[in-house]
């Protein structure tokens, strides 16, 4: 039977090598790395997973009719160009998820948060492609986003850092590092490795004094240990690697500061499409604005977007929500004719890449939760489609996340609350 005198935190700290505080700050010690050697024998397939927080007004969105001859929405109007290259889904949920805003935290977890007990999360959609797939580009994952979001959660429960910073991310992908940069990087390396050996070979001095308990913690503890381990020997085997060259030039801080929510949505696909190009990532996440009073050449937009969503039937606020989000599909639009133009190994890139447009809210204006927008292009499926599920609210969004991951090469018959894959959707 283990001893069950407490232990001090002092003790605690002390047995790990006192780098418990510290560890978080090893994953910003370099950009988040995770890959590393030949490329894969198969096809690289990817995906782009984008989350709208307010919603998108589902009269404007859904069409009417189901099948492929459908007549397009006034959203989808502005995607005709691809109409043969995506599906529309209504009628998918996230049972057991509730909360307006707060449902945000499950959209690519779908985890459950009305079960009356306290709320842990579990790991999201992106996270899990980058666990499986990230050993393949340089970096794992990218995470952007032009607000604060809790959208990407790690096995442990914990949300992921989203970067809003458009300079930081050309740089992460594309800069080129003085030298006086790369020493302090390489240096900040070894640090990391060395304060991970301290914390290996001193832990073990606490094991014989913890309960059952505590050990299980200490587990999850040394899990996340190995996890930077990974990190940091990925980070290494890329950092003597050029990054790649792109036509698009560093973008600078006062350049930034003067766009609009709608050139930087622009700045942020076209850093989606030329790390999807470079295959730089496999996986991409990404947060629409929400917050922003969003301003359109030539209309009056009298409210904040968030604002507007909250329309209360009121015509003029409705049209000025529409203006707002026509132009997000036009984006999109753009994302998806770049996707679609150019080749990898004779196949268009949209073909290997999924594109994913959802929201956490099915109806902006009541926070519901219900009858979630749902589109997907590209990533070699079947397409020029409108699935509708009946009756509605039955069906999970993660059955769709079940057969991305599966088209990703990723083996999974469940996740979060699914129940099978989505019918409907064939590869082709």
């Amino acid at each position: 039977m283990k001893s069950t005198t407490p232990l001090s935190r002092r003790t605690v700290l002390r047995g790990i090598g006192g780098a418990v505080l510290g560890l978080p700050l090893l994953e910003a010690m370099a950009p988040v790395v995770r890959a590393a050697g030949a490329p894969p024998a198969t096809t690289p397939r990817r995906l782009i997973a984008m989350n709208f927080g307010l919603g998108l007004y589902g009269k404007a969105f859904f069409p009417e009719q189901a099948g492929k001859d459908y007549q397009p929405s006034p959203y989808l109007e502005r995607l005709a160009d691809h109409r043969d290259d995506f599906t529309v889904v209504s009628g998918l949920c996230h049972p057991g998820i509730s909360g307006g805003h707060a449902s945000e935290s499950s959209i690519f977890t779908s985890t459950p948060n009305d079960t009356g007990k306290a709320f842990r999360n579990g790991v999201s959609l992106d996270e899990l492609i980058a666990e499986k797939l990230g050993d393949q580009t340089r970096y794992a994952s990218l995470r952007m986003a032009h607000q604060h979001v809790n959208l990407s959660w790690n096995r442990q429960g914990a949300p992921l850092p989203y970067d809003g910073d458009i300079t930081q991310v050309y740089d992460r992908l594309f800069g080129i590092e003085n030298p006086a940069d790369r020493a302090l990087q390489r240096k900040r390396l070894r640090s990391g490795r060395s304060i991970l050996d301290v914390v290996g070979d001193s832990a073990k001095r606490l094991e014989k004094n913890l309960s059952r308990l505590d050990q299980h913690k200490l587990d999850e503890y040394y899990s996340s240990v190995r996890d930077v381990e990974v990190r940091l020997a990925k980070d290494e085997s890329w950092f003597d690697r050029p990054k790649p060259q792109v036509d698009m030039k560093p973008p600078t801080k006062d350049q930034v500061r003067g766009l609009n929510s709608f050139e930087r949505m622009r700045m942020f696909f076209d850093l989606a499409f030329l790390a999807i190009q470079t295959d730089s990532t496999r996986c991409i996440a990404y947060a629409a604005p929400t917050t922003a009073t969003i301003t359109i050449p030539g209309e009056n937009i009298t409210n904040s977007y968030h604002n507007l969503t909250h329309h209360g039937m009121d015509p003029e606020n409705i049209r000025q929500m529409m203006l707002i989000e026509c132009v997000f599909m036009d984006e999109l639009g753009k994302l998806l004719t770049r996707l679609k133009e150019t080749q990898e190994d004779g196949d268009r890139l949209l073909d290997r890449t999924s594109v994913l447009v959802t929201s956490n809210l099915g109806n902006g204006a009541g926070h519901g939760c219900k009858n979630l927008p749902v589109l997907l292009a590209g990533g070699g499926f079947q397409h020029g489609q409108h699935l509708e599920f009946n009756p509605p609210n039955q069906t999970p969004l993660a059955n769709l996340y079940v057969s991305l991951l599966q088209r990703l090469g990723i083996e999974e018959e469940q996740f979060g609350t699914s129940t099978n894959t989505l019918t409907g959707l064939v590869a082709r």
